[in-house]
């Protein structure tokens, strides 16, 4: 249950920068249960041997879908997404452990779905997420550096008009 609270509200807390691994879980909707997220926490490494933060980009394939094991996955319209489930947690406890999903049911009614038709994440090659890392400098950090430049452009204009008169 902690793991699908996670997935459904993110982080609670604030992120710590000195933390050295991207860890993820996201639902995959319309499932009421159905996540992806990394199983080893030390497989993204956000900084090389040398500290320094490394950008890097990876695919999540659909067999690396996971099925969290908390409800049926019996697609009913009252407890499946965007087919009139009103609110989490409404479909029939499962009990189960994680395991991974066997996908949405052929013929059932997400994959039956116009919006859906392409969601069968069973197919091979099937690619649900693309995730890419990479440094992006803080709007601040230019500002910073354009008041620094700034700085030391009027102290050198100072430096030189007071130069000038003992030259004259």
């Amino acid at each position: 249950m902690a793991l699908e609270r996670l997935a459904e509200d993110g982080p609670t807390g604030p992120i710590n920068p000195l933390h050295r691994y991207l860890n993820y879980a996201s639902m995959v909707l319309p499932s009421n249960d159905a996540f992806i997220g990394n199983a080893n926490p030390l497989a993204f490494a956000l900084r090389a041997g040398s500290g320094q933060f490394r950008s890097f980009s990876f695919n999540v394939m659909g067999r690396n879908v996971w099925d969290a094991g908390t409800e049926v996955n019996d697609e009913l319209a009252s407890t499946t997404a965007f087919f009139g489930q009103s609110m989490p947690n409404t479909g029939t406890t499962e009990n189960g452990v994680v395991t991974q999903h066997p996908g949405f049911m052929q013929g059932g009614r997400i994959l039956s779905a116009a919006q859906f038709a392409n969601a069968d994440f069973t197919q091979a090659g099937y690619q649900v997420a693309q995730f890419e890392v990479a440094v992006v400098p803080e709007p601040s950090t230019y500002l910073l550096m354009g008041a620094g430049l700034l700085g030391l452009g009027v102290a050198a204009a100072r430096r030189k008009r007071a130069l000038l008169p003992q030259l004259g």
